[in-house]
């Protein structure tokens, strides 16, 4: 569609989710912030409704084969919207699971370095360092010959075909069937036929009978001295070290070789994955500070290995260790027996390759996999790279430091060897220039992407984007200011002009005051939330008033005689001199995007005090310190991660946080349903006793349309209620069963006797604004603040107390309104003497934190 027909995006009857059957225009070469209370409709607008039903027209128009791969999403609730425009979406999560994608590959900068590297780097032999020569023939072969015996003969051998093709007729004296294989009496069969011998003294005269073989590229030489072992190769145009006589191939130059991303240059020990997978004996032996009977290793518990214990038990006897005893005082020589086994117990070894024989049972997969720790491989050391007969160097740094270094310091490399000429370098120093400015600098090229924030994953796929340099296409972003300084903020919306300039149209949805003041257009969404909202309330050409700058944050240093600290810590290249946290406050933490806040205290601070706490240890990623120290016991450490990823189609909000259960109970204590024998799971779509079985408790059909889109339609037996119609109609007298799972939260619990438990959950969904939420609303319709306070609220321990509690990016997609409810439930969590850990850059929290903890000063 050309810019001149249309001059907006037009929506006209939107009814997504809680959307109100609203038309809306969103300008197009634009750039347009959506904002607005949590769950009023902003994502339902943005993404329920122009994402999706662009990408299921996209998907729509392939064919069929290819749409096969794809989940199409269902056709938007909307009765117009013109034009859709070709969209790139970028939600506020990181789906990748996998392990071999890392940050170089996501950004197409594997290839681009690769390429650079080998078209303009200095080559040098792997083996020894040398350098790399031409030679011709003659002096490969004196060379390579120069410390044998006059009287060592030397055979000329080349490839079957070649020999064919260039002696017609006649066959040799003497064959090989391989490079390594000895010579013998001419075979028809062998792969390689003797052109001449000679003696080391006439070797000149050999050469002079190989002259009509030399200069077709085609010939491949295979070399060998009669009677030992000593064997090359010589393809004719190639290299060879200068120092150690090794032949390297045209082929040895290709970029392909040096690619991790391609089968020949991917490491042959971990694939390409620059990891392997080991067993831990750490997650075996779950926690030494107990008995075996009390479950110091669990394998040795399950009902299959638990014929083992006694095994196990008996060879610790025989070496005089009591079996009785805490694990950790044990003598040294229990390792041995656990691992290598006894005269009775097997070993943990042998029990390894039971999982090996077994492992295509889907829980022997999954229980091995429970036992295993990624490590860096030891072959490739993490660079994913094969190890090649060359080493390929640009301005002293070789291709698997560059692969393996932060952005920061290979843009800054790379720059000594640039030319005008080089597009590839261009291209490539854009990406990385780009990615610098965005607060990624510190990002390395190796990291695995699934150890990516949202927010760090969303802002690298906008640097692959903005490298595409496309034109006409619509880019919506969801609370792309996750983690980032006004600063940081300031650089992301110039690539938000970059985009606009080239002809594109930016749609965000986000509560970040500064970049709602730079937007050219502003939608506010409202004016409450759920049925409270859905609703367009205004839509302004952005005045552009100049935003006042947040004052400087100013808290009192806090003086605590009870804290925790760590001195010299070290976790990738994160290194920490020291870092106290005060116990029973309040703690926020800010700094730069990748200034390793995240990072220390998931992987570091977390995992070290859960390991002492528990014995457990949840995270991979090695770390070290010199000194830890606490001055009070810690009761237990949580932390709160604001991804949801235990949500499956199925999961609603009745059932994440248990209320759904309530209900269930409730009707099955009516005196009608225990006159039919009605049990509680006789009230739930999930269970065969209650559920709908036309619907499988979906209430919903999908009609498979062959090769058009499915067709989802509203069950008829149920009606929709996902339960059997004898059930759903049942009632106490208030509400029917299937009204309690639809009508909001606050509506169906007023007549309910609640536990103190449930009675304080209730009161935190007003105080956060969530009980316009029905049970049965499904946790994949909700907005990302809407499902970050569910979040919150499931893992919160209401009645914690001495614990550490530690929030990251709490203020994801929520107004102030919900921050002030969300900081009552803080405020009351330190009041129980708690030590509240808030890792965010929203100034919001500057209210309320007793303690500053700024990553860009330590």
């Amino acid at each position: 569609m050309s810019k001149g027909k249309f001059s907006d995006i037009k929506i006209e009857g939107a009814r997504t989710n809680n959307l109100k059957n609203i038309d809306v225009k969103i300008p197009i070469s634009k750039i347009t912030c959506i904002y607005g209370p949590s769950g009023s409709g902003k994502t339902s607008l943005a993404f329920g409704t122009l994402v999706d039903e662009s990408k299921r027209r996209y998907l729509n128009s392939l064919p069929n084969d290819i749409k096969f791969l794809w989940n199409i999403p269902p056709s938007a609730d909307v009765d117009k919207i013109e034009p859709v425009l070709p969209v790139w979406a970028l939600a506020q999560i990181n789906p990748v699971v996998g392990s071999r994608p890392v940050v170089s590959d996501l950004i197409g900068a594997t290839e681009l370095l690769t390429r650079h590297y080998t078209l303009n780097g200095d080559f040098y032999c792997a083996e020894c360092g040398g350098e790399i020569v031409k030679k011709s023939f003659e002096d490969f072969v004196n060379n390579w010959s120069r410390n044998l015996d006059d009287k060592e003969v030397i055979h000329f051998f080349i490839k079957k075909d070649a020999y064919k093709n260039l002696t017609p007729t006649g066959t040799p004296a003497r064959s090989c069937k391989g490079k390594k294989s000895k010579i013998e009496d001419f075979n028809d069969d062998h792969a390689f036929w003797e052109v001449t011998r000679c003696r080391k003294k006439n070797i000149s005269s050999a050469l002079s009978r190989l002259e009509d073989f030399v200069g077709n590229s085609k010939i491949v030489f295979l070399i060998k001295v009669n009677g030992s072992q000593k064997n090359t190769e010589y393809e004719d145009s190639g290299s060879f070290c200068g120092d150690c006589s090794t032949p390297i191939f045209n082929s040895d130059f290709s970029s392909d070789k040096f690619n991790p991303l391609v089968a020949t240059g991917a490491c042959d020990e971990c694939d390409g994955f620059g990891q392997t997978l080991d067993y831990d004996l750490t997650k075996i032996v779950k926690n030494e500070t107990l008995t075996l009977d009390e479950g110091a290793i669990p394998l040795l518990t399950y009902k299959q290995f638990a014929h083992l214990m006694d095994d196990f038990k008996k060879d610790l006897k025989k070496k005089k260790i009591n079996p009785e005893l805490k694990f950790e005082k044990m003598s040294k020589a229990k390792w041995s027996i656990l691992e290598k086994g006894g005269d009775n117990f097997c070993g943990l070894e042998e029990i390894y390759n039971y999982f090996e024989r077994k492992k295509y049972k889907r829980s022997i997969r999954i229980l091995s996999r429970r036992l295993k720790t990624e490590r860096t491989c030891e072959t490739c050391l993490g660079t994913r790279l094969r190890i090649n007969k060359l080493s390929v160097y640009l301005s002293d740094l070789e291709l698997s430091d560059a692969l393996s270094s932060k952005i920061n310091q290979i843009e800054a490399t790379l720059k000594e060897s640039s030319t005008d000429k080089d597009l590839s370098f261009k291209k490539l120093s854009f990406i990385l220039e780009t990615a610098k400015e965005l607060g990624l600098g510190g990002v390395s090229l190796n990291r695995k992407v699934k150890t990516l924030s949202s927010g760090e994953y969303q802002r690298l796929l906008l640097v692959k984007i903005l490298a595409q340099e496309g034109t006409g296409m619509l880019f919506v972003f969801d609370e792309p200011s996750r983690g980032l300084s006004i600063k940081e903020q300031g650089i992301l919306y110039k690539k938000f002009e970059k985009l606009k300039a080239q002809g594109n149209t930016v749609a965000f949805v986000d509560h970040s005051r500064f970049l709602q003041s730079r937007s050219d257009y502003l939608i506010k969404m409202g004016l409450g939330a759920g049925s409270h909202g859905g609703d367009v309330v205004s839509v302004e050409k952005n005045k552009r008033k100049k935003i006042t700058p947040a004052p400087k944050i100013v808290i009192p240093k806090l003086k605590s005689k009870s804290y925790v600290e760590f001195s010299e810590a070290k976790i990738l290249d994160l290194f920490i001199k020291n870092i106290k946290v005060p116990l029973g406050n309040i703690s926020w933490v800010i700094g730069d995007s990748g200034s390793g806040k995240s990072l220390f205290f998931k992987q570091l601070f977390y995992n070290h005090i859960e390991l002492k706490h528990s014995g457990v240890k949840n995270f991979d990623l090695p770390y070290d310190f010199k000194r830890f120290h606490t001055t009070n016991v810690i009761s237990k450490i949580s932390y709160f991660d604001p991804e949801l990823r235990t949500a499956s189609s199925r999961s609603t909000v009745g059932t994440f946080l248990g209320f759904s259960e309530l209900v269930r109970k409730h009707f099955s204590k009516l005196p009608v349903s225990e006159k039919l024998g009605l049990e509680p799971g006789c009230f739930s779509p999930n269970s065969d006793l209650g559920k709908c079985m036309t619907c499988e408790g979906r209430g919903i059909l999908e009609i498979d349309m062959q090769f058009l889109e499915n067709l989802t339609i509203k069950c008829e037996d149920c009606n929709g209620t996902k339960l059997k119609n004898d059930i759903s109609t049942i009632s106490d007298g208030t509400f029917t069963v299937d009204q309690s799972y639809n009508l909001p939260l606050k509506e169906v619990f007023e007549t309910y006797k609640l536990t103190p438990k449930f009675a304080k959950l209730l009161e935190y969904t007003k105080l956060l604004n969530l009980s316009h939420l029905s049970l049965s609303r499904t946790l994949k319709s909700l907005s990302g603040g809407e499902r970050l306070r569910l979040q919150f609220l499931k893992n919160l321990n209401l009645k914690a107390t001495g614990e550490i509690l530690i929030f990251d990016n709490l203020s994801i997609g929520l107004s102030g309104q919900e921050l002030d409810g969300i900081s009552s439930i803080l405020k009351e969590l330190k009041r129980m003497k708690n030590t509240v850990i808030i890792i965010d850059s929203n100034h919001y929290f500057s209210k309320i934190a007793d303690n500053l903890i700024d990553f860009n000063d330590l």
